[in-house]
């Protein structure tokens, strides 16, 4: 059997980055990106005697001599071989994840990496719940008809809960589930000082999780569903 060394990949240019005391991208780029990767290159095959004599250890007999590298030329090449093969079978197609992200490496992280000692850690990112007051419905809109039948709706504010508040400015509308329920609700005087005495939409499973902000005096004026307040 063929011995294969795994020498692509994150892990090799975090070690690469730890021996040589690089913490950030621009120490990469002042050093070369050639020079940086001819220094992955020989970090990774550092412990090949020590992999060779575990292995042989264990009884395992394996193809040292002829054995593959990943960062080889010719290994390459048969990746993206198959991969041709595969496309032009109508087997790949492309999709879209949410991924873990590392700002140091500025990369996405496999499964794989965020497993990997000091790999990420736990942070504690602020939200911010803002308001959006309703100036009217769109003509045309299923908001018209219950703007006209709940007019007690016209001064209320949605509430959006963001982790990004810079890109509210961006923001073109606010988007509703058609069968979620929605509450209007008038915030007790004794709610946060903000929006306290106003009337504000949201949903209504996510009563208890505003209660403090809502207040003890908080008053429910009406439900509605998502569809019903399209086009406000």
């Amino acid at each position: 059997r063929v011995f294969g060394w795994d020498t692509h990949g994150l892990p090799a240019e975090l070690e690469a980055e730890k021996q040589l005391g690089i913490k950030d991208k621009g120490q990469v780029e002042d050093m070369g990106l050639a020079a940086f990767n001819d220094y992955c290159a020989k970090s990774v095959l550092r412990y090949t005697d020590e992999w060779k004599a575990y292995v042989t250890r264990q009884a395992r007999w394996v193809d040292f001599d002829n054995g593959y590298k990943t960062m080889d030329l010719t290994y390459m090449e048969s990746v993206i071989w198959a991969f041709k093969q595969l496309y032009d079978k109508g087997l790949i197609y492309q999709g879209f994840r949410v991924l873990p992200y590392s700002w140091a490496e500025h990369t996405p992280l496999s499964n794989q990496e965020t497993r990997l000692d000091d790999s990420y850690k736990m942070r504690q990112d602020p939200t911010v719940t803002v308001t959006f007051p309703l100036t009217g419905a769109y003509p045309g809109t299923a908001a018209v008809e219950t703007l006209a039948a709940h007019p007690e709706l016209a001064d209320a504010a949605p509430l959006a809960w963001t982790t990004t508040p810079w890109t509210l400015p961006s923001h073109l509308a606010l988007a509703v589930n058609p069968t979620v329920t929605y509450v209007l609700v008038r915030v007790g005087d004794d709610g946060a000082e903000a929006v306290a005495g106003q009337k504000v939409l949201l949903a209504k499973d996510l009563q208890g999780a505003y209660a403090r902000e809502l207040g003890e005096k908080a008053e429910v004026l009406g439900e509605f569903t998502g569809e019903q307040l399209v086009g406000l």
